[in-house]
């Protein structure tokens, strides 16, 4: 009658086993289930003629159709030391995500030990010398009733996801910035260009003059005020050359270079590239979709709501189960033998109960971490939307502006021609002459400062419109996407 009964007391003990085995399956993880954000956005701005409802492609750049540009680009996502640091922080990101996953499987250990011994022996006399042989192999299991480890992996997860929107927005503001390094030199040498311009004109009014003021028709007071003029325009040309090597310094930094090997045919750019057709925005919905600073703040607040369930497990007993087998003698062949094995099984429970003052802490501190990521995602979508909108609408004003610029150029233009022609006939004074032509000096530069904030606009736009997901970005997701379902998928547990 006996037997039976130990029967019984097996089975009793398999079901009880197979039922915390499959306590992650039986029951649902502590905390908030994440449900990603709705979103709702509208352009204003888009609806300007100087954008169409196109989606800006991933390679924007190449819009511009300069050999050049597109080659430098190339070799700032190759070399650029910040997209290398966040490429180290993503791959951070998923090591530990990593070590996480690692705890929904069994954790083993070997262990092995040789000893002699001189000591005394219960029950006989004196010291005697012997051998001391153990060997152990344990095996253990948390059991996740609670999710607390699946909570912990989900919020790993978000993590590595967030750093890979941040990897990508470091692409997006590389390439951004090297563009707008190679326009600033192309800007400074174009109002360089502007400038020396100028000056040729300032220098044949002064020759003229004191060829006038040599033969009566003029005081040497014009002649002054020639000299003064040509001089205060030579003056503007330091500076320019200034800007143009700071932005050459600045375009060899982002290539991974040292200031001073910055690529010569960059130094001769004199016509900054631009878009001459509309730009493509898309709508709004689909920036916030595109935009990684957003999607990176709705991952940090996906972790943050994931860490909730995690505190929220610790209010909980943590059952581990635990498994020994192995063998001790004084030799070891006999450690190996079946009368030597020794073994261990059974639970571990864990438990901070009744004093749970610290774990509650930190569930109200998960809930506030969760409360400010929500607020920085809300405020992600909103900066986003205010960053976007401002710069279509610069950009579209700037271009309303360049245009006004262009015919106020050219009006002057003919006012200092006319103006010389009177003034080399004696039908005007030099006062007149000198008025011309500060105009059209004063309208050249602001052409020109014009065409530069039309082109660095441009890429605003398309660094508000979240442009640059290229292949390098997507690369790296996939990657990232394709190291956690290899770690899921070595999982028994779900």
């Amino acid at each position: 009658m006996i037997r039976p009964v130990i029967v019984q007391t097996h089975i009793v003990a398999v079901v009880i086993c197979a039922l915390l085995a499959g306590g992650c399956s039986l029951f649902h993880p502590m905390g908030p289930d994440y449900t990603r954000p709705a979103l709702q956005a509208t352009f204003d701005a888009s609806r300007s003629s100087a954008f169409s409802l196109e989606s800006p492609p991933d390679r924007w750049w190449e819009l511009y159709q300069d050999a050049s540009l597109n080659d430098y680009i190339a070799i700032a996502l190759r070399e650029n030391r910040d997209l290398r640091a966040a490429a180290s922080r993503l791959s951070i990101a998923q090591s530990l995500l990593d070590q996480v996953a690692a705890q929904q499987l069994p954790s083993t250990a070997v262990s092995a030990s040789l000893e002699r011994t001189r000591s005394t022996i219960p029950g006989e006399l004196g010291l005697h010398v012997y051998n001391s042989v153990a060997v152990t192999l344990g095996a253990s299991y948390e059991i996740d009733l609670f999710g607390r480890i699946r909570r912990s992996v989900e919020a790993s997860q978000a993590n590595v996801e967030e750093q890979q929107y941040t990897f990508a927005a470091t692409q997006i503001q590389i390439v951004a910035n090297t563009l707008t390094a190679y326009l600033n030199v192309c800007n400074a040498n174009a109002a360089l260009v502007a400038t020396k311009r100028t000056i040729k004109v300032d220098r044949d009014t002064y020759t003229a003059t004191r060829r006038l003021a040599d033969g009566g028709e003029t005081s040497q007071l014009d002649v002054t005020r020639a000299r003064a003029q040509l001089e205060s325009d030579q003056a503007t040309v330091p500076p320019l050359e200034a800007q143009r090597t700071a932005a050459l310094y600045a375009l060899a930094t982002l290539l991974g270079r040292q200031p001073d090997q910055y690529p010569q045919e960059a130094s001769q750019c004199t016509k900054p590239p631009t878009l001459e057709r509309p730009i493509p925005a898309g709508d709004g919905l689909a920036l916030l979709r595109r935009r990684p600073d957003v999607l990176e703040a709705e991952r940090a607040l996906a972790s943050a709501t994931a860490n909730i369930g995690v505190a929220e497990a610790s209010l909980y007993p943590q059952i581990t189960v635990g498994l020994s087998i192995g063998g001790a003698a004084s030799t070891v062949p006999d450690a190996l033998r079946a009368a030597s094995r020794t073994w261990s099984v059974g639970p571990l429970l864990q438990w901070t109960f009744p004093n749970q003052v610290i774990v509650r802490a930190q569930l109200r501190e998960a809930g506030a971490n969760a409360d400010l990521a929500m607020t920085t995602y809300e405020n992600a979508v909103l900066t986003a939307l205010k960053e976007a909108e401002t710069t279509l609408d610069s950009y579209a004003r700037e271009l309303d502006h360049l245009a006004l610029l262009q015919r106020t150029r050219d009006s002057n233009q003919t006012a200092f021609d006319q103006a010389n022609n009177l003034y080399r006939r004696g039908a005007t004074s030099f006062l007149d002459l000198l008025s011309a032509q500060k105009s059209l000096a004063l309208s050249e530069q602001q052409l020109v400062a014009s065409a530069g904030s039309v082109a660095t606009d441009q890429v605003t736009v398309f660094l508000a419109l979240g442009g640059g997901w290229n292949d390098y970005a997507q690369r790296a997701a996939e990657q990232a996407k394709a190291a956690f379902e290899r770690r899921t998928s070595q999982s028994t547990l779900q």
